[in-house]
């Protein structure tokens, strides 16, 4: 006889700012509250337009429009399902773990490649929500992610990984090492070189440290500009093959930074980096006690020992709510500071892609 379970009861979130923090806590183990996050994205939507509804996912939580919708449907056939006992709010437990775990295969052609070998096209055969994305030859793309999927609006087929980069701004000329999905990763991941371009002309120095480095498209878009990279730090081997086949004069370490000195670095003139800070909306904590921002801290921690007369600091636009107590961060380090957001529609990028900037210079 199949165990039969309760599900979850829920407090509604009275505004869009509470279900944002309502959807972080429980992200911490969404298979457990898989239910639950489902039935305040159903909420979210309802208070919003569907176009309002895709912004919000992408600017409020961490995983994709994809998976939001995945939690929705979840959570209504969860609903439909308990409705089919004779016991309001239970569901068979066999039940519950068949509906989380179903993953719907597309609806991609299967080509016959050898001998009871097949390879799936890259035809797009329907029209999909979340991160698939019809793209016509002058459209605007929206901001590209480690999983995002674009298709051509015109033969259906999708972006070929030359043409993921140059969303991201990267020339015919740079080179990417990898399985097709660790290459996608870094496109995604990385900084656009046009938008380091743009914010490098404010830089005086002519040496620079680069960490939390990725595949190098910081990197690339300031050597553009004649600086040169000095040294690199991330942790990821996969993408430190990339920066260093296209930054062949650059020390590229690969390590977690919070075991490294910064005195065994030789000393630059400017350090840049975007390190990953996840933690934005959680009440009560400081953006930098937070333990999801370690990062951040291991980056003030490089900028205070090495002391570069300029650093550069590059994250998403949600950490200009922090930018008060960042501020204050380096100033007490020794360091005069400006912020800046740029957008890159409006840098000539072809990509809804905003990015907040901090740029310190060292006084005295």
């Amino acid at each position: 006889m199949n165990e039969i379970i309760k599900l979850p009861e829920i407090r509604q979130p009275s505004n869009l700012e509470e279900a944002k923090s309502m959807i972080i806590q429980l992200g911490r183990n969404m298979g457990e509250h898989a239910y639950i996050i489902g039935k305040i994205l159903i909420w979210v939507k309802a208070q919003l337009k569907h176009g309002e509804f895709l912004n919000y996912i992408e600017e409020n939580v961490w995983f994709s429009r994809m998976t939001a919708h995945r939690f929705m449907i979840f959570t209504l056939e969860c609903d439909e399902a308990h409705c089919l006992l004779d016991k309001p709010h239970y569901l068979e437990k066999e039940k519950c773990n068949k509906l989380l775990h179903l993953e719907s295969l597309d609806d991609r052609s299967i080509v016959p490649y050898d001998e009871n070998i097949y390879y799936l096209s890259n035809k797009f055969q329907q029209d999909r929500t979340g991160d698939f994305v019809m793209i016509g030859k002058n459209d605007t793309c929206p901001t590209l992610k480690r999983r995002s999927w674009f298709f051509h609006k015109e033969t259906g087929a999708e972006f070929t990984l030359r043409e993921y980069a140059r969303v991201q701004t990267f020339p015919d000329t740079f080179k990417f090492v990898g399985t097709y999905e660790t290459i996608k990763d870094q496109i995604g991941n990385a900084v656009a070189p046009q938008m380091a371009e743009y914010i490098g002309k404010e830089l005086s120095g002519k040496t620079f440290g680069d960490l939390f480095a990725g595949c190098g498209g910081l990197s690339w878009g300031l050597e553009k500009l004649g600086k040169k990279a000095i040294w690199a730090i991330d942790n990821n081997s996969k993408y430190a093959r990339t920066y260093q086949v296209n930054h062949p004069n650059a020390l590229v370490v690969i390590s977690n930074i919070e075991k490294l000195d910064p005195k065994n670095f030789k000393k630059v003139d400017i350090i840049v980096g975007g390190p990953p800070c996840q933690g934005f909306s959680l009440s009560g904590l400081r953006f930098k006690n937070d333990p999801r921002n370690e990062l951040y801290k291991e980056f003030l921690r490089f900028v205070g020992a090495l002391e570069p007369a300029e650093f550069l600091m590059e994250n998403v636009m949600q950490i200009k709510n922090f930018a008060g107590q960042i501020t204050r961060d380096f100033e007490r380090i020794g360091y005069k500071m400006e912020t800046k957001a740029v957008k890159g529609l409006e840098i000539g990028m072809r990509q809804r892609r905003n990015r907040f900037f901090f740029t310190g210079r060292k006084t005295g």
